[in-house]
């Protein structure tokens, strides 16, 4: 199972990504007919979109209990790849901790009212923020990776 995966596994999880995406925007298409963008009320009610955010919940979740699980049997497989393992999850530990503390809680008037209407705290909508600006900032390191790997490729 573990070479099937290895050598299969990112064409099954594109294919599933790729349909799991075309079917939350099919969903959302489909539940937004005649309704205009400003329409909050009408909006808030569609049903699809609140589908769409429990399969992308759902897939968070699965993605982060076969992470789990996949680091621990890579540990127990090979145990000397624990060091690796143990510095990339501090320093992914350590970047939550400075984006976290290093946000500011200066948010818009609109983002206020929000939190208001929605009763979300402030250290909330502080990991909110911390937590897009970590996306941004490991897709960006991603992107340079790729870039840097092709480079590479060529070069050899």
């Amino acid at each position: 199972m573990y070479n099937f995966l290895l050598r299969k596994g990112s064409t099954i999880a594109f294919v599933v990504g790729f349909l799991i995406s075309v079917a939350i925007l099919v969903l959302n298409i489909q539940g937004a007919d005649g309704i205009s963008s400003d329409d909050f009320e009408t909006l808030y009610g569609v049903q699809n979109f609140s589908t769409s955010a429990a399969i992308g919940v759902a897939l968070t979740v699965a993605a982060l209990i076969f992470m789990v699980i996949a680091g621990a049997y890579g540990l127990l497989v090979n145990p000397k790849s624990a060091i690796k393992f143990i510095i990339g999850f501090g320093i992914l530990a350590i970047l939550g901790l400075i984006l976290y503390y290093g946000i500011s809680d200066s948010n818009t008037v609109a983002v206020r009212n929000i939190m208001e209407e929605e009763n979300i705290s402030g250290s909330i909508s502080k990991f909110i923020n911390a937590s897009i600006m970590g996306t941004l900032v490991l897709a960006g390191i991603a992107v340079v990776v790729m870039i840097l790997g092709e480079l590479k490729g060529l070069i050899n």
